[in-house]
């Protein structure tokens, strides 16, 4: 069995306060921006995070704009998951003020983005595993959202 690498971010803005939750149109899921490391990331996490945030939601961000946390979600893929079902998943939870960005952009097919008030974004996530990594991310966010 092998474990996947990969990357979560937490983008937020202050004001209003909101958290960045992407839907699966397809499936009807709605979780956090998440991506696995790919061979072009040279098994960088924070290569991984900035192309994701490319990919899904059109932000070019430097490197420098995330920062890193000492969370990961860790989980098992669905066994429809091709390629990987049944095998580990490690993702590394990284944070971004997002409050200076544009809006987000409809990158992949079948994905949208949304942002979602702090009090409802654990409530619209369609993963129970990944409910505690955001709560657990909440605490690590500006004093503004104590």
């Amino acid at each position: 069995m092998k474990t996947w690498q990969g990357v979560i971010v937490v983008a937020y803005i202050r004001s209003p306060q909101r958290i960045l939750l992407i839907e699966n149109t397809k499936r009807q899921k709605v979780t956090l921006l998440s991506g696995a490391v790919e061979p072009e990331d040279g098994g960088s996490l924070v290569k991984a995070a900035v192309r994701e945030l490319h990919e899904e939601v059109g932000w070019r961000v430097a490197e420098t704009a995330l920062i890193p946390t000492n969370l990961y979600h860790q989980f098992i893929y669905a066994a429809d998951k091709p390629g990987r079902g049944g095998d580990n998943g490690s993702n590394r939870v990284f944070l971004l003020d997002a409050s200076d960005m544009t809006e987000p952009l409809c990158g992949e097919p079948g994905f949208r983005p949304r942002w979602a008030a702090v009090d409802e974004a654990e409530r619209l996530i369609s993963f129970d595993d990944l409910k505690p990594v955001l709560s657990q991310t909440m605490r690590l966010l500006p004093n503004e959202y104590a």
